[in-house]
């Protein structure tokens, strides 16, 4: 071994010089990807029950981990980071763009909960906890919109329902006094006298009758008319009732249950 060690020494600098270089490779891979933050909120999914009666008013833990599914898979989505890149202006500022967030964002939803975990990447610790907190408020923002034009739409549904059906009540209306003023009704009456004279010095007597004829003309459609006007009046009824039963703001199922900090950062 000793016979190899002036051989070493000789070569020693290549040596040095490699390690050298592959010191500047690392500092310069380091600049160029600079360190990357990561943090997380969580959202929770509150689904509201389908059943009827006092149990509409409790949560469906099925349901709402289906919804969580559903939304983890939205979060990213470029409509949801849009509305999210528009409520917080500061985002842009900082220099997070929609696209930088749709690439930077996950959302993953628990198997067991109704909850989805929300992860971002940012490149200081006060931005990832600033993103990850604005994409989890912007994210419940999103929902309750969604809901409210689902909401929108299906009141405009029914308005739209009940106009046509108070269109159709009043053009029966017409036609029901239409067929009323042609129905006719004639009454004929008579009358005649007869003169009976008397004797001599006595005056005569009269005596008169008289007869009467009346006549009504009826439609029969005016009965069919009738029931269909009574059958419409309890549709516009029941439409009216289920328009005054449904809210004019809808109200989102999502929400934040646990904030991004920068202790967990």
């Amino acid at each position: 071994m000793t016979r190899y060690l002036p051989s070493v020494k000789r070569y020693s600098w290549i040596l040095l010089a490699c390690i050298a270089v592959a010191i500047i490779a690392g500092v310069l891979i380091l600049r160029s990807m600079p360190p990357a933050y990561v943090a997380s909120s969580t959202l929770v999914v509150q689904a509201q029950s389908s059943a009827t009666g006092a149990s509409a008013l409790t949560s469906d833990p099925t349901r709402g981990i289906a919804e969580a599914n559903m939304y983890a898979s939205e979060v990213p989505s470029r409509s949801a980071m849009t509305l999210i890149s528009r409520l917080y202006p500061e985002l842009a500022r900082r220099g997070y763009s929609t696209e930088y967030l749709m690439r930077n964002v996950t959302a993953t939803p628990d198997t067991n909960a109704a909850t989805v975990t929300i992860q971002v990447t940012a490149r200081t610790p006060h931005d990832a906890v600033m993103v990850a907190n604005d994409v989890a408020s912007g994210f419940v923002a999103y929902v309750a919109q969604q809901a409210q034009k689902q909401l929108d739409t299906l009141r405009g549904n029914l308005q739209q329902q009940l106009d046509g059906y108070q269109k159709q009540k009043s053009a029966l209306e017409q036609t029901i006094l239409k067929t009323q003023a042609t129905t006719t009704t004639t009454t004929n009456s008579g009358s005649h006298g007869t003169n009976t004279p008397g004797a001599l010095g006595v005056a005569g007597s009269n005596s008169s009758s008289s007869n009467s004829t009346t006549t009504t003309t009826s439609d029969p459609a005016i009965a069919v008319y009738t029931a269909d006007l009574a059958s419409l009046n309890q549709t516009i009824v029941s439409l009216q009732a289920e328009l005054a039963a449904m809210p004019t703001t809808a109200v989102g199922d999502a929400a934040v249950i646990q904030i991004a900090a920068l202790p967990d950062v």
